[in-house]
């Protein structure tokens, strides 16, 4: 997930870890869109501005963060989810 403060995040129940991708913070009128490529397990997340011009992308690979499951199995299902809070409207391409 992306924080208010433009850190890319992974949380595994409990624990939350903070990856060292980051974009710029998050404020009013700014949109952001996520792009996941499970084939390759890429993630790309773009920030706009509210004038729509790009202010910031980043590139995550999920590869080295499956990589610690018990077995070495990689997981057959999972989630993405997207919590927002006030004013954030969220929508599906």
């Amino acid at each position: 997930f992306l924080n208010q403060r433009g850190r890319i995040c992974v949380r595994d129940n409990g624990h939350v870890s903070k990856l060292r991708a980051q974009l710029p913070p998050l404020s009013v009128g700014m949109w952001l869109t996520l792009h996941i490529d499970l084939d390759h397990l890429c993630l790309q997340f773009a920030v706009f501005g509210a004038d729509g011009s790009l202010t910031g992308i980043a590139d995550v690979s999920l590869a080295g963060l499956l990589n610690n499951f018990p077995g070495g199995e990689m997981p057959n299902s999972g989630f993405f989810c997207a919590v927002v809070t006030k004013d954030i409207s969220v929508g599906l391409a």
